[in-house]
């Protein structure tokens, strides 16, 4: 069997490409409003027990063991052509001890994303702890922001906050 076929190659070979995070030429970021964000946060105590069970090794906590998790809806993202993605932050304060210097801040234990580019760079290039899931836009609802996440159809993850303030632009 004589199977003919052309392998065509877009851009002219492989090699160093820009990033997703890298604009085109001629298009300059303007950091007084790309992002647009909405941040939505609640925060409880926690056995300290389990959060040290949690940590890896090296890391321990810092102060009262208090989760934050954090909702983030950005929109208008200059490398994303003015689109947006959404991510959910869980941490606690924690100090890390390295074999010269010692540090102490919030430990960011995981990243959840729904969207595969800042989901890629966070956990390939920079060494985030990211993971994909379905994160609903933020819905204003009687007062409360409400929040959700899933995977594959389970939800894990929901939040209603009343304490609320106007999106507003941020710097990235």
């Amino acid at each position: 069997m004589d199977n003919e076929f052309e392998v065509v190659i877009a851009g002219g070979g492989f090699g160093p490409a820009p990033g997703p995070q890298q604009l085109p030429l001629g298009i300059v970021a303007d950091p007084k409003s790309s992002p647009r964000r909405l941040s939505v946060a609640a925060s409880f105590l926690a056995d300290a027990k389990l959060l040290e069970r949690h940590s890896p090794e090296g890391v321990t906590l810092a102060d009262e063991p208090v989760v934050t998790v954090e909702f983030h809806y950005m929109t208008e993202i200059d490398w994303l052509a003015g689109r947006g993605y959404t991510m959910i932050h869980v941490g606690w304060p924690a100090t890390i001890a390295g074999r010269r210097d010692r540090t102490t801040g919030k430990f960011l234990a995981v990243v959840w994303e729904n969207l595969a580019d800042p989901i890629i760079i966070g956990r390939d290039e920079i060494g985030h702890p990211k993971l994909y899931a379905e994160i609903a836009e933020p819905r204003l609802w009687d007062g409360a922001q409400l929040c959700t996440a899933e995977w594959m159809g389970f939800a894990f993850s929901s939040s209603k906050s009343r304490t609320c303030t106007t999106p507003r632009s941020t710097n990235r």
